[in-house]
């Protein structure tokens, strides 16, 4: 994600980032969001929700990224609550596209497991050859 929009999240979300831009030898948000921009608002969502279920004090985001076309949010210090909210905000990312956020024309072709639609397949199969 570009570090614009990671600015925003951690703005908006300083309990659930916390750990971004630290030492990788203490978590993975060191790497920051693992994702393409047409998941922000999937994740901005997904944030907004679990800070309304007022979560405990030690909660943060230990890795966010993209696995096996999806979204994958890992978390320390999840209630029940917090994990089901995840569980539908990554079950979303695989009907939007990670790179334009649209829900149009979702595909999973490819030799690498992404979902794009097809306008973005197209552009990041020009790049990728």
């Amino acid at each position: 994600m570009n570090i614009k929009l990671q600015y925003e999240l951690i703005k908006k979300y300083p309990q659930i980032f916390r750990d971004i831009g630290c030492s990788p030898t203490k978590s993975c948000m060191a790497f920051g969001i693992e994702v393409a921009d047409g998941w922000y608002n999937i994740i901005d969502n997904l944030c907004g929700q679990i800070m309304k279920t007022n979560p405990p004090d030690g909660f943060r985001a230990a890795q966010v990224k993209e696995k096996f076309g999806g979204l994958r949010f890992y978390v320390i210090g999840a209630t029940e609550e917090i994990d089901n909210l995840i569980d539908v905000a990554e079950d979303k990312s695989f009907k939007i596209c990670e790179m334009c956020g649209t829900d149009k024309n979702i595909t999973t072709e490819g030799s690498y497991i992404l979902t794009l639609c097809k306008s973005c397949r197209k552009k990041r199969s020009k790049i990728v050859k």
